[in-house]
């Protein structure tokens, strides 16, 4: 037994529109993709095609038709949650204490900064010069009162 074939309706011009807009003007590629699959999908282009296209696998073609379909354009973008979790967290109130804390005494004894936050922070990963900069970037612009200095 085959498999029936799917496609994506035909596109009311909004529609195409919104998706050629998306296609063309948005940051993601993988959101430009998506795009481009249902534009492709609605112009007559099989799943196997589409597989060829993009370089998936047939279920990620039919997610990206379920997506569409109940959710129009808005649920082609990326959810959120994807990608590496933040070592530091301005959110967590215990990151941005011990932080404080380690600033306020490096200040007044001098030392290793980065060695200070990690003995009192039980960390996954080690931390970064990098990444303690951008975090007390963050807390600087979020109204707390830390220097970076």
């Amino acid at each position: 037994m085959s498999r029936k074939k799917r496609y994506i309706k035909p596109l009311r011009a909004k529609e195409r529109s919104l998706l050629e807009q998306g296609r063309k003007s948005n940051k993601g590629y993988q959101f430009q993709n998506r795009c481009h699959a249902i534009i492709l999908s609605a112009s007559g282009k099989t799943v196997s095609e589409l597989q060829e296209i993009f370089h998936v696998g047939h279920q990620t073609i039919y997610n990206w038709f379920d997506r569409w379909e109940e959710g129009g354009i808005q649920a082609l973008a990326n959810k959120s949650g994807r990608g590496r979790k933040a070592l530091l967290c301005t959110d967590n109130k215990d990151h941005v204490k011990v932080v404080d804390k380690a600033v306020a005494k490096i200040n007044k004894q001098g030392g290793n900064l980065l060695a200070e936050i990690e003995t009192e922070l039980d960390l996954e990963r080690s931390l970064s010069k990098k990444i303690l900069r951008s975090f007390l970037k963050k807390l600087a612009t979020s109204g707390n009162e830390v220097d970076e200095s």
